[in-house]
């Protein structure tokens, strides 16, 4: 058995006050209403990959220039 307090807070013109209940649930209940209140999506892995290999062509490239330009100034 899951005990939930549940505190609500009540303000109109000058009066405020707390009301508090308790609900019982079973464990069951407790694990549907949880999994629920906590869908995750789901990632794209593919997207990241292709992402990943798209970075690394980018560095790779970068490099290469980085490296010609590097010849290119000790052959002058």
């Amino acid at each position: 058995m899951v005990v939930i307090i549940l505190r609500l807070k009540a303000t109109r013109t000058r009066v405020s006050g707390y009301c508090r209940r308790i609900f019982e649930i079973t464990q069951k209940e407790a694990r549907k209403y949880n999994g629920k209140a906590v869908e995750l999506p789901q990632s794209n892995w593919w997207l990241y990959v292709i992402i990943g290999v798209m970075v690394l062509l980018i560095l790779f490239l970068l490099f290469l220039l980085w490296r010609k330009n590097k010849q290119d100034k000790t052959e002058e």
